[in-house]
């Protein structure tokens, strides 16, 4: 589980975005099981959440990366 801040105090798990897109200028994403819903991301959270999604999908693609950072508690959130 890699929970991302969405919302002021809102998360989910980034492991479930399976879209992210650009509707009347604010970022929107849908998670795995749960196309019909279409989450919007708060103004002021857009960089962090699309660093922290560009980070998961490094980590997918770097399994010695995702392995170090998952199992090391001073990475964890």
């Amino acid at each position: 589980m890699f929970l991302i801040e969405f919302s002021k105090d809102e998360y989910i798990d980034g492991e479930r975005i399976n879209y992210i897109g650009l509707a009347n200028k604010k970022v929107i994403f849908t998670i795995a099981g749960e196309s019909e819903n279409i989450y919007t991301v708060h103004k002021p959270i857009e960089q962090s959440f699309l660093s922290q999604v560009q980070l998961l999908s490094e980590g997918h693609t770097n399994l010695k990366w995702r392995h170090k950072h998952i199992n090391n508690p001073d990475t964890k959130y």
